[in-house]
């Protein structure tokens, strides 16, 4: 209760990052930190919550968003991104925010505009605009598309032309299935075979995807867009050991 309204009229950023594990934050490989981004922010004037559970179900990254964005549990069978985007989400963040005097709110994501029937849902669920790869330079890839530190790059670039107060929501990429970060953008000293391959590449990807969300929210300070901006990071479902066809 006494931090009820502390926050009330700032800025909101929801960051959503791709198969990251809680696990991981405060782990060490050779000596390494994983995940210092996370660790300083879980550390460092911030709330963090350890018994979180992702109830996930076949709609994946697309379900844990309809968890954040409306308190609602998925489907338990399909995507509701796919099969709910005709409902009206009259409690959804976005039209709530907007509904207390929130100017814009915004969703980015550097993937495919129609995966998960994204472009409809979001606009559902209350988004001005939905910014996809369309809407980017892909000038440099790391596993499945656009780098999450390109990514970041330009959503900082976009998000800097927003009135405040404005809420957005960035959906992260480079953390995904099958893990395939280049050689030379590898963050940790790891030698191949000292654990599973699979294992081996995701953290891998999970120390690129946390090194690359600290260089966003170093960019944005440098911005001033951090000054009164409340941020909510978390990860969207489990990564290592899926099994993948």
């Amino acid at each position: 209760e006494k931090l009820a309204g502390v926050a009330r009229g700032s800025n909101v950023l929801t960051i959503q990052l791709e198969a990251m594990m809680g696990y991981l934050i405060g782990r060490e490989v050779g000596g390494e930190p994983v995940t210092p981004t996370l660790n300083a922010l879980v550390k460092d004037q911030s709330l963090s919550f350890t018994d979180a559970y992702s109830p996930i179900g076949s709609g994946n990254t697309s379900d844990a968003e309809m968890m954040t964005l409306t308190s609602l549990l998925p489907l338990d069978s399909g995507a509701a991104f796919v099969k709910k985007a005709e409902n009206r989400y009259p409690g959804s963040l976005p039209k709530l925010l907007k509904a207390n005097g929130y100017a814009r709110a915004e969703a980015f994501h550097g993937y495919d505009r129609g995966y998960y029937n994204r472009g409809p849902m979001y606009k559902a669920l209350g988004f001005d605009a939905f910014h996809a790869v369309d809407d980017y330079d892909k000038d440099d890839e790391v596993g499945l598309g656009l780098s999450d530190a390109s990514f970041y790059r330009q959503t900082a670039e976009k998000i800097a032309k927003l009135k405040a107060p404005w809420y957005s929501h960035v959906v992260s990429l480079s953390g995904h299935h099958p893990y395939r970060v280049p050689a030379d953008r590898q963050p940790l000293d790891l030698a191949r075979g000292y654990y599973g391959e699979e294992f081996t590449d995701y953290l891998q990807a999970q120390a690129y995807a946390d090194r690359a969300l600290g260089e966003f929210l170093a960019d944005l300070d440098r911005r001033g867009l951090l000054d009164d901006t409340t941020i909510v990071v978390y990860g969207d479902h489990w990564g290592q050991g899926w099994t993948h066809s």
